[in-house]
Formats: C-alpha cells, sequence, structure tokens
C-alpha cells in the first residue's frame, strides 16, 4: 500500500465513526468537513505514522502491543460516550435504542470502514468482544442519562465500563462463538483447465510429453466438459 492509500484508511479511521453519527442524526454537512482539524490531526498523523514504518524505527515488543491496545481501548470509551452524548443534545434522549446505536457507531465505525476499504473481515465480527464493548459502554451511558443522573457521572460510568470489558477481553482472550469455515471441495473448471494446459507446457522434452499425453487430454477433456455444462441452460 502507498501513501495514499495509507492516509485514506488512517483518516476513514479516525472520523470515519463521526461522520456516520452525524448522518444517522441529520446532521449536515457532517462535522468533518465544517471543521476539518480532526482530519487535518488525521491526516498528519497518518504521515508520521507512515514515515516511522518506512524507516523502520518502530518497535514489535510486547510493550508496544500493550500500549497499542490500551490506547485503542481508551480511545474506544470516549468515541463511544460522545457518540451517545450528541444523540442526547440532538434531542433524542427519550429513545435508548437510538442513542445506544448511535454512540456504538461511533465508536466503532471508523474501523469498521477501515476493514471494508481494505477487503478484510471487520474486526468487530472476528475477536476480543470489540462491538460489543462499545454497545455495553454506549447503553451504559445512555441508560443512566435516562434514569436522571448527571452528564460527567455518566460520562465517566461509561468510558470505564467500555474500557474495563475491552482490558478483560484482551487478558483473558475472550471471543464469541465462531463459525468454522469449511474448505470448499470443489474445482473451479477454469482452475482445471488452467492446470491441465500448464503441466502439458511444462512437459520436459518430447518422449515424456507424448508418454503423459493421454492423461493430460483426459484432463483437459473433463474441465472443458465441465465448463460446457455449466453453460448449457437447464432442460
Amino acid at each position: 500500500m502507498d501513501l495514499f492509500g495509507a492516509i485514506v484508511l488512517g483518516c476513514a479511521t479516525a472520523v470515519g465513526g463521526g461522520m456516520m453519527r452525524d448522518i444517522v442524526l441529520g446532521k449536515f454537512p457532517p462535522v468533518l468537513f465544517t471543521d476539518p482539524i480532526y482530519t487535518e490531526i488525521s491526516f498528519f498523523t497518518c504521515i508520521l505514522g507512515f514515515l516511522i514504518e518506512k524507516r523502520h524505527l518502530h518497535t514489535t515488543g510486547e510493550e508496544l502491543t500493550i500500549l497499542l491496545y490500551m490506547a485503542d481501548s481508551i480511545g474506544l470509551g470516549i468515541f463511544v460516550v460522545v457518540g451517545s452524548q450528541s444523540a442526547f443534545h440532538a434531542g433524542y434522549g427519550h429513545n435508548l435504542f437510538l442513542c445506544t446505536f448511535v454512540g456504538a457507531i461511533t465508536g466503532i465505525g471508523g474501523g469498521l470502514l477501515r476493514d471494508m476499504l481494505s477487503a478484510e473481515l471487520p474486526l468487530i465480527m472476528r475477536k476480543r468482544v470489540y462491538g460489543v464493548a462499545a454497545i455495553l459502554g454506549s447503553l451504559s451511558y445512555s441508560f443512566l442519562r435516562q434514569q436522571g443522573a448527571n452528564d460527567k457521572g455518566s460520562l465517566l460510568v461509561g468510558v470505564c465500563f467500555t474500557i474495563l470489558i475491552r482490558f478483560l477481553a484482551i487478558h483473558f482472550h475472550w471471543n464469541l462463538p465462531s463459525f468454522q469455515e469449511k474448505p470448499s471441495t470443489t474445482t473451479d473448471s477454469s482452475s482445471l483447465i488452467e492446470s491441465a494446459y500448464q503441466t502439458k507446457s511444462s512437459a520436459p522434452g518430447k518422449s515424456s510429453y507424448q508418454t503423459n499425453s493421454s492423461s493430460q487430454a483426459g484432463s483437459i477433456s473433463q474441465a472443458e466438459s465441465s465448463v460446457k455444462e455449466k453453460k448449457s441452460p437447464c432442460a
């Protein structure tokens, strides 16, 4: 990935969740355009990170991994609660579901957009109960606010609750039950043809080719027949 790709993914991670929050709440244009300071900070941070990676100035020790996990967990807790708070300020405090959803999407939306752009299965669907922590943290803040708790106390509870769940999940390797993907038992017809022709063209000599010609021809015929069967309309 080049510098432009790194900047796109980095900025999408940083401001993508806030953009989704503003779209859900009907704020147009989103804050990332009206107050571009967040995008500018993300832009220069991405360049700095790219240069560090390029010059191999980073370390790959366990301490750095722990530091990244801590920073990510704290950031998630803050973004989640700020998202729910925005929903309350927009006048939707009576709607617990909406406030919880807006908070969660603020926290995980950027990472979700990043993984989609890089053609990866989103992290929130794979490991460390990331999405669950965002939902529970947002729900705790929204519920306390609806019960009449003050804003600062609810903020603190929501942030700490999200961080606690993330730390416990990382330390104890918590993951939700997952489906095991079954290996494919079918072979694509075009792959069969390509493999057969590659075997034919890589024959070391004339005598070897003549010895294996019958088996190669059989493989090619079988593959071509499979292609024709797939292309023919059903009776």
